[in-house]
């Protein structure tokens, strides 16, 4: 439990394996999704219920020191919130990069060059794999 004035700290892998019984590299492969390795299916089971007993999140920031890659596409526009089609602009890019593990981020700049230049570089310095 955490005491007064401590945050309480995100459940990690190993705490996932030791509720399942199973190794901490058999939750990562379990977790991760990694089918080029054996886990019974029993075993999966056990891993995937141990971590939704503990609300389990992979830590995505790890994740992407790993892979050195940020999983973030940006999406940069002048009238996104005017133009009648561009919500479901929004929706196909998102749906599309979805597939791929990727997320998308927003900027309007409602025409504003400062804010354009401004966003781009924000999103460059965020280690985003690309901008629409």
């Amino acid at each position: 439990m955490a005491g007064k004035g401590r945050r309480s700290q995100r459940p990690t892998m190993m705490d996932v394996a030791r509720l399942a019984g199973v190794s901490q590299p058999t939750v990562s492969f379990v977790l991760n999704d990694r089918r080029e390795v054996s886990v019974a299916d029993d075993t999966r089971k056990r891993v995937l219920e141990a971590a939704r007993e503990l609300n389990f999140r992979v830590n995505r920031t790890a994740q992407q020191l790993r892979a050195g890659k940020s999983f973030a596409l940006g999406i940069v526009t002048d009238a996104i919130a005017s133009a009648p089609y561009a919500g479901r602009t929004v929706r196909g890019i998102q749906d599309a990069v979805r597939e791929l593990g990727y997320v998308c981020m927003l900027v309007d700049t409602g025409g504003d060059p400062q804010i354009e230049e401004d966003g781009v570089s924000g999103l460059i310095d965020r280690g985003i794999e690309g901008i629409i």
